[in-house]
């Protein structure tokens, strides 16, 4: 599947694709993206796609629980009250808008409401001064956020084209009114959500001819803003959308002004270098996006686009435009980079941006832009600790799941977020607004390559690849303990564990501040469980975090027979095993939360035991050579636990029930380093399980634990 993604949104992402929320993406069979880094200059490379504003990470984490505002309140409010309940609002109670659902989403935005909100924007429309109040804006976020939660919700039918006729009609009299082009800071902000409103609405063609006039209102006075250029921003999203309208090729060629208006966009030197520099990129994509008609519009933005492509490079000044440019027209236009002169250019910024090709002493291999020889070592030394701690804990070294064949990780990493941002997308072909992706394509596929796309957080005083130890850990447990590719993790909720256990295994108990998150939002453990990629990122890695961890320290025995499942891609079972669960574990849960919250030491002995009844067990095996034992497994079992641990040497664990195991032919394995092995596998009652301890070095006093356990959920 595409990205659903687009270069109209923000700088740094390929321009081809459709827009979406962008907390999961897929490229190459698979990807995960990475938490995002703390908000900086990130506001305007953020999504907006209908999506809450303003839209900075910082100011939406948490929304639901700390707005200071009920929405069931404000459903029971005639439409009057409402709306000016709604002018009066604060920020965190209209961005809480978009998270509104079931009845109090009917009632908010059912449409006569949607209508009556509609009208009292025109009314704010005839008396605009060009300094809006913040009351008008309150209101187009509530027409946004009516079409958001009907879009993406099951509550609302769709619309009916009365509604935005409607918004239409204000539309029509806003943009009558010069002060609408004045793009002051303050005035920007009512502009920029006004034009996204036009697309909410789906009225892009009738306002396009108006819109590009506000081209002309961005330049050196306000190009460093914020509000200014993602105003004209908006205009490139309205473009982008406007393609999709019925017989758009036909409006355009009747409209072709509003085509040449965009490549002059494109073509506006004096933004280079500025903080609009991403306005004039997203400017030349959309320009280039008209490729997709063939020679319709050829004769209007061929001589803008081949001159950007002279004026600047890959590299320096302009280098985003150039990008932007060639991207697209490599996607509308294959087969014709030599009338560009496009032909391998993909392959020259590889060569030129990724220099830096190392092998770690490791499963891991690095490839960059810009490190020393230290910092490329100390990315190896990380990378092999992390490793050795996760099957530390899980005990599945050398076992990978089956039919996985993802035996060597890439990491790329660049120089930094903004060059990452850059080169991450024509290189990888990825959406870039994340901290970073990793790509685990088809496992099954011995060819394939896993990948992580990182870069250097430059805002950091020490050096450090932003979330290299998440995003490795989720190569990992991919390999180890998710069968299939991630599309078929998907299948079944796995979000909390896939992000938990990446959060988790990175930071052991080093993360108040999760910690902290947890106790102010109350997550029960049940609703964590159920975690999506629509949420936010709060309740994704520090929600998920804390439910790995407790399920890890506190449920080793559920958390087993869950993993059972994933190891053999049995991810229907495993929500079946999910759902019985329910919410049997909250109460336990929450207590365990409170004592982390007040310090206390509430994992004092590591993972529970839960050994179930022991059907093997010895407790001083010493071997220089070849160790086999056998064990009778009953009926009424559901699973069996085998681990070693304590002496000397370093011993490893085959097991196989058709038979005697080999180091080649086994049911399952576990080759930890040194003698902590832990392996379960399904029992099959009225059978053998025949083992085979195998040491790397001679061994003594080993202890052997058979064990097996009736089934954990009922």
């Amino acid at each position: 599947m595409k990205n659903i993604i687009s270069w109209s949104l923000f700088s740094g992402l390929r321009s081809r694709y459709a827009m979406g929320l962008c907390w999961l993406l897929f490229a190459a069979g698979a990807a995960v993206a990475g938490p995002l880094p703390p908000a900086h200059d990130w506001d305007r490379h953020l999504d907006r796609d209908h999506a809450p504003q303003p839209a900075l990470v910082a100011r939406l984490e948490g929304v639901q629980s700390h707005a200071d505002c009920a929405l069931a309140d404000w459903a029971a409010l005639p439409v009057d009250e409402l709306i000016s309940t709604v002018r009066a609002a604060s920020s965190a109670c209209l961005n809480s808008l978009f998270s509104a659902s079931g009845d109090v989403a009917v009632a908010l935005f059912n449409e006569n409401t949607m209508l009556a909100v509609a009208q009292a924007f025109t009314q704010d429309a005839n008396q605009y001064d060009g300094s809006a109040a913040a009351g008008a804006k309150a209101l187009v976020l509530f027409l946004r956020a009516g079409f958001y939660v009907q879009f993406y919700g099951d509550e609302l039918p769709d619309y009916s084209p009365q509604l935005s006729q409607k918004i239409s009609t204000g539309m029509t009299v806003l943009l009558r009114h010069s002060g609408f082009f004045v793009l002051t800071e303050r005035n920007a902000e009512y502009v920029s959500e006004v034009v996204t409103l036009v697309d909410s609405a789906g009225i892009n063609l009738q306002h396009l001819p108006q819109l590009t006039a506000l081209f002309a209102s961005l330049n050196v006075s306000n190009a460093d803003g914020y509000w200014a250029p993602l105003a004209v921003n908006n205009v490139l999203t309205v473009f982008f959308r406007a393609h999709y309208a019925d017989a758009a090729d036909a409006w355009f060629a009747d409209h072709l002004m509003v085509i040449e208006d965009l490549a002059a966009m494109a073509s506006r030197e004096d933004l280079t270098s500025t903080g609009s520099e991403y306005v004039v990129a997203n400017a030349a994509a959309e320009t280039a996006r008209f490729y997709q008609y063939g020679d319709a519009f050829k004769a209007a933005i061929d001589a803008p686009l081949k001159g950007l492509l002279q004026r600047y490079d890959f590299q320096g000044v302009g280098a985003s435009i150039w990008l932007a440019a060639a991207d697209m027209i490599d996607y509308y236009l294959p087969g014709q980079c030599q009338e560009f002169g496009l032909c391998g250019f993909v392959d020259d910024i590889d060569a030129a941006i990724l220099s830096i090709r190392h092998q770690c002493p490791s499963t891991f291999s690095v490839r960059a832009q810009s490190l020393t020889p230290q910092q490329r070592d100390s990315v190896c030394d990380d990378l092999l600790a992390l490793q050795q701690r996760f099957h530390r804990l899980f005990g599945q070294a050398d076992s990978p799941v089956a039919d996985d064949y993802n035996d060597q990780l890439e990491v790329v990493i660049f120089a930094s977020s903004d060059q990452y941002q850059l080169y991450g997308g024509v290189l990888f072909d990825i959406s870039t607004n994340n901290g970073g992706i990793y790509l685990e394509g088809d496992p099954s596929d011995r060819n394939n390559q896993a990948r992580f796309i990182a870069y250097v957080a430059e805002w950091q005083s020490e050096f450090e690849v932003w979330n290299l130890m998440h995003e490795a850990v989720h190569y990992l447990d991919g390999r180890f303990n998710m069968q299939g590719d991630f599309q078929d993790t998907l299948s079944a909720d796995t979000v909390w564990w896939t992000e938990g256990i990446a959060e988790y295994v990175s930071k052991l108990d080093d993360n108040a501040d999760a910690i902290d998150t947890g106790d102010s939002n109350a997550w029960p453990l049940s609703t964590l469980f159920a975690n999506s990629y629509n949420d936010t990122s709060a309740r994704i890695y520090d929600g998920g975090y804390l439910a790995a961890r407790y399920m890890f320290t506190q449920q080793s025995e559920q958390l087993d027979y869950l993993l059972m499942h994933s190891r053999s891609g049995d991810y229907s079972g495993y929500q079946a095993s999910l759902q019985q669960l329910g919410d049997s574990l909250d109460v336990d849960y929450s207590s365990w939360l409170q004592c982390l919250v007040a310090g206390g030491d509430c994992d004092p002995d590591g993972p529970d035991g839960g050994n179930g009844d022991v059907l093997l067990q010895e407790s001083a095996i010493s071997a220089d050579q070849a160790v086999w034992r056998f064990v009778w497994v009953p009926a009424g079992y559901e699973r069996i636990q085998v681990t070693t641990s304590g002496g000397t040497g370093d011993v490893d664990v085959f097991v196989k029930y058709d038979g005697w195991p080999s180091q080649q032919d086994y049911d399952a394995a576990s080759m930890s380093a040194g003698n902590e092995e832990r392996l379960i596998l399904a029992a099959q009652g009225g059978e053998y399980l025949h083992l085979l301890l195998s040491p790397k070095a001679a061994a003594s006093n080993v202890r052997l634990t058979v064990s097996a356990s009736p089934a954990a959920i009922q």
